[in-house]
């Protein structure tokens, strides 16, 4: 059975949710350290970066091919997004006062440097060359950066503020990605391009002169050590990487990892008493730590899931990090802002949840060790327990009004049917046609009755109702390739979606009897889907895609079909529209600021405010019945970030 999910909307908050189950071992003796994840959201994240002062956290974003740079607060709170609308963000870089990020973005045809205010605003673009890496001084005059320009590559100076470059090094054959200012300005060090691979390279900023302080060609630079008395990189001179120590001024280097597995991707902690870095080790990528000044590493992670772009945090206590996970949860969070709250435990791939309209019980999908569960949980507090398990695939579960039942479907009767299950634990019972495909349960507003669609053997759907009890179904209407039934509030009319006919291109909202009857055509001129009836029943809200446009934007009109108004006008998609309780706001997904957020706007037409702008990756939105609390969906499908504390593993 195909797993059906809405839009998904991104946002970062911070979850205080724990990883369970991760272990790691420190001088023989276990512990157990705690995972903080920051990020629970769809996209891949990656290049974790602080600010200067320790306050903010800078990362990127990628999710369906569009890349974004964020900031938030030091928790993961309040996130904003800084990155023009799409491109390959990478290569962050802050400014030395905090104010500013310039990074590398491929907004246009070619990847340039961009710069943006942390504050808000616009971001610019600071330089229309082939380039990246860009790399404040120390002081913040000045910016090193890797171009191609003359049809060469090389590595260039300019005023950060933006200006006429200048090249750095006095050979155009010397170039390489990473640059790092030293701590004094002085010098920049890079992984210097030579033939057959890398070396570590420092060029004399007054001179531009090059030293190679490495010789063996497969050498990685990584970065200085926080005093200017050290850099440190990662070699493959013994066949494997490992990790290296070279000082700054005279000396030879000092390898600090010898193991038979790879090392790579050190970094220092801000004392410089420490480098943590990335290793196979152990047959997994973990993150472990060794003393800067050499002597044996302790392990940091130690899980299945894979860890990357390792970064300390400014206090010197934790590490964050990038980790890849697979796993959904269900979090909710106040309407007028605050802290979301994991619903769901981590161990499960939680889904499609559904509230009873009574405000009292939680169901949703839950798949554990490959199986797809039904759980039940109260709303008011308990534990959630397995409501339906085993006999095919259960899924989307969806609660009666009064939260005595709940309706969900299934394969156990060989072909998707909707069944219904006391909500306090007993037998399901099919309530869709024996032996065809049904889908899109909805309960009547006196939870009797359940509408749904129904394919027949040639695949054209129509929509039906049947009692929950068990029975004979009723078709509503014969109007072909229908779905999405929705009830009227006082449970005489069904409203619903479908092309109408086999020559219909276009979906359009109906509404028929609920008893069955002749269906009227509401929305004949329009692109129309996903209908949703106002609380008082006199209205309808839907997404339609104007004829001008490819995005859907949100309407409302009568319950006849008089009266539409275009409530949003945006670039962008705004879709999935609901109401809140009293049915004075309607609420929705939207694209509008670059990723999916939940924004409202007022039913009788005024000004959209997003009320919900998250990186993380939240979908199936729905409001509590006091309208207090929206419940949402949370979906990582490539990478999360995550800090763990280390200071228990120093002995702290």
């Amino acid at each position: 059975m195909t797993r059906t999910r809405e839009p998904l909307l991104p946002k970062i908050h911070r979850l205080s949710a724990l990883l369970a189950g991760l272990t790691a071992a420190c001088g023989g003796r276990d512990a157990e350290p705690d995972y903080a994840l920051l990020t629970l959201q769809a996209g891949a994240y990656d290049e974790p970066v602080y600010s200067p002062d320790g306050t903010h956290l800078a990362f990127t974003r990628r999710n369906g091919g569009d890349d974004g740079l964020w900031v938030a607060d030091l928790d993961g709170a309040h996130a904003t997004r800084l990155s023009p609308p799409a491109g390959n963000v990478s290569t962050l870089a802050w400014s030395p006062d905090g104010t500013t990020i310039a990074f590398s973005s491929q907004s246009g045809a070619q990847p340039a440097i961009w710069t943006a205010r942390v504050g808000g605003g616009t971001a610019e673009l600071l330089l229309d060359w082939v380039s990246a890496w860009p790399r404040y001084s120390p002081d913040g005059s000045r910016m090193v950066f890797l171009a191609f320009r003359d049809g060469q590559p090389g590595m260039w100076l300019m005023p950060s503020g933006g200006g006429a470059p200048t090249r750095l090094t006095t050979d155009p054959s010397d170039w390489g990605p990473n640059p790092r200012w030293s701590p004094d300005g002085s010098l920049v060090a890079l992984a210097l391009l030579v033939q057959g691979g890398t070396v570590v390279g420092v060029v004399d900023v007054a001179t531009g002169a090059t030293t190679r302080r490495t010789t063996e060609g497969y050498e990685a630079f990584q970065e200085w050590a926080p005093d200017g008395s050290a850099l440190v990189y990662t070699s493959q001179r013994t066949g494997l990487r490992d990790v290296w120590v070279l000082p700054a001024g005279d000396g030879d280097p000092r390898q600090l990892t010898n193991d038979i597995r790879d090392d790579w991707g050190p970094t220092y902690s801000r004392d410089g008493q420490w480098i943590a870095y990335h290793s196979e080790r152990g047959g997994q990528d973990d993150i472990w730590i060794v003393p800067a000044a050499g002597g044996e590493s302790i392990r940091v992670t130690n899980d299945a899931a894979e860890e990357g772009a390792v970064t300390w945090t400014p206090d010197g206590t934790g590490l964050t990090f990038v980790r890849s996970d697979q796993v959904s949860q269900i979090y909710r969070m106040p309407v007028e802002g605050g802290e979301p709250e994991q619903v769901t435990t981590a161990d499960e791939d939680s889904y499609g949840q559904s509230l009873s309209a009574d405000g009292t019980l939680l169901v949703y999908g839950a798949e554990r060790g490959g199986n797809e569960l039904i759980m039940a949980q109260p709303i008011a507090g308990g534990e959630p327990r397995v409501l339906v398990s085993g006999g095919g695939n259960n899924n989307a579960p969806l609660a009666s009004p009064d939260g005595s039942m709940v309706a969900f479907e299934s394969t156990r009767g060989g072909k998707v049917g909707i069944w219904v299950v006391p909500a306090q634990g007993g037998d399901a019972v099919l309530v869709s046609p024996e032996g065809y495909s049904a889908q899109d349960a909805s309960w009547s507003p006196d939870g009797s009755r359940l509408a749904f669609w129904v394919d027949d053997d040639r695949g054209v759907s129509r929509i039906m109702t049947a009692p929950t009890s068990g029975g004979a179904a009723t078709l509503v209407s014969d109007i072909r390739f229908a779905g999405a039934p929705e009830w009227s509030p006082h449970g005489r009319t069904i409203a619903f979606t479908a092309f109408g006919t086999d020559a219909r291109t276009k979906r359009s909202v109906y509404a028929a009897p609920s008893a069955g009857g002749t269906a009227v055509l509401l929305t004949p001129d329009q692109d129309a889907f996903t209908s949703r009836w106002s609380p008082d029943g006199s209205r309808i809200a839907y997404a339609a895609i104007p004829a001008e446009g490819a995005k859907s934007d949100i309407y409302v009109m009568n319950a006849d079909g008089s009266d539409k108004r275009r409530l949003t006008t945006h670039p962008e998609d705004d879709v999935n529209p609901r109401w809140t309780p009293d049915g004075s706001h309607i609420y929705f997904g939207t694209r509008r600021n670059g990723s999916w957020d939940i924004a409202m706007v007022p039913a009788d037409g005024g000004d959209v405010r997003v009320v919900l702008q998250t990186p993380m990756n939240v979908g199936n939105q729905q409001l509590s019945a006091d309208g207090t609390m929206f419940y949402f969906q949370g979906t990582p499908t490539d990478n999360v970030l995550a800090r763990v504390e280390v200071g228990h593993l120093l002995g702290r």
